[in-house]
């Protein structure tokens, strides 16, 4: 690949190793990705609801790179109340968060949208490195339509986003 590998150690102190590759930037490969993803509407309203700042940079760019843009709550109440002042169309749900976590988080929009009689409910998706099917019945049962395992392919993200736009009404 025309790279250069060097390494530098030191007894008692520890070896650090570097690597150097050149890659070409290909501008057709590039729009052929950005057209891949047309299928989603631009206008989504989406919400991140993670409290890893790790994590919450993770989704942030996936979304960019799926050509979307989203907010960002750092725990499930926040979210929560962010909810109820935008009315997200889809909602990305840590299960495990802070004061709130993403469980009962789900359950409280859920009660809202009931209480406040809103037709057009919020999609609302799992982040979640709990894998069992158990976990995945609690995420379910709490009110979340779907769920994403992280870490998560940008590929499995735009499949569980296209459908949730399926559901929500304003796109139907």
């Amino acid at each position: 690949m025309g790279g250069k590998i060097t390494l530098q150690s030191k007894e008692d102190v520890g070896s650090e190793f570097m690597f150097e590759l050149k890659f070409e930037y290909k501008e057709q490969e590039m729009t052929t990705i950005q057209k891949s993803y047309e299928d989603l509407p631009q206008d989504l309203s989406i919400l991140v609801a993670e409290d890893n700042p790790i994590n919450q940079k993770v989704a942030v760019l996936t979304l960019r790179q799926l050509g979307l843009t989203c907010d960002v709550a750092k725990n499930g109440l926040e979210a929560l109340q962010m909810y109820k002042e935008k009315n997200y169309d889809i909602i990305l749900m840590d299960m495990q968060m802070p004061v709130l976590d993403g469980i009962n988080a789900s359950e409280k929009i859920r009660n809202y949208e009931a209480n406040m009689n809103i037709g057009n409910t919020c999609y609302i998706i799992a982040l979640t490195a709990n894998v069992s099917y158990e976990d995945k019945q609690h995420c379910i049962n709490s009110g979340m339509n779907n769920f994403i395992c992280k870490p998560f392919k940008k590929e499995d993200l735009r499949a569980v986003i296209s459908q949730g736009v399926k559901t929500v009404q304003k796109y139907d």
